[in-house]
């Protein structure tokens, strides 16, 4: 028994030629084309959140508006590691690197975006935050 649309099952002795047709025929191993009249043609080099963001468009914008900076919810940053293959940063004692996800209360989500030895920079909702390091009492 084979699931509704699933193609017969090929034979097993056949040239690998036949096997790249059979392959290219398939719908299910065509690319996937982007929207019509959407210019999010996939950039390798930008984050899928980024191309959500974009389609988004004003949601997004209304987000960042009403948005609490990470000072307002009580996010305090006690140190960086920068070294040249790793980076981290502790966050309220948990520790994240680039690219993770920092969940702030009130369900308000960051992106780790930078870490550097000053402090890191945080985005949501396309807005971008920074959480300095506290300063050394004098």
């Amino acid at each position: 028994m084979t699931p509704a649309g699933a193609a017969a099952p090929l034979p097993a002795n056949l040239h690998w030629r036949e096997l790249a047709a059979a392959i290219d025929r398939d719908p299910r191993m065509q690319p996937v084309k982007p929207k019509q009249g959407s210019n999010a043609a996939r950039d390798p080099f930008v984050a899928p959140q980024a191309a959500v963001a974009e389609e988004l468009g004003p949601a997004t914008e209304e987000l960042a508006e009403e948005a609490k900076t990470p000072d307002e919810l009580g996010l305090v940053l006690s140190s960086t590691i920068v070294g040249a293959t790793r980076r981290t940063a502790v966050v309220n004692g948990k520790v994240y690197g680039p690219g993770r996800e920092l969940h702030a209360e009130d369900g308000v989500v960051f992106v780790v975006k930078q870490i550097e030895p000053w402090g890191i920079v945080l985005e949501r909702a396309g807005r971008r935050f920074e959480l300095e390091l506290p300063k050394p009492a004098p």
